[in-house]
């Protein structure tokens, strides 16, 4: 495997490594957000 192959392999693995962790913390947040903001309205409601 040549030195330039194996450089753009772990590139493109590192990167996809770190987006998915961010996508995920983002739409943990967000889900988190959305909840919170569900219940809320619930005990005024309630």
């Amino acid at each position: 495997m040549k030195v330039k192959t194996r450089l753009s392999l772990y590139c493109s693995l590192i990167f996809g490594i770190i987006f998915a962790l961010i996508s995920y913390s983002i739409y943990h947040l967000y889900f988190r957000t959305t909840e919170r903001a569900i219940y809320n309205n619930l005990q005024k409601i309630a």
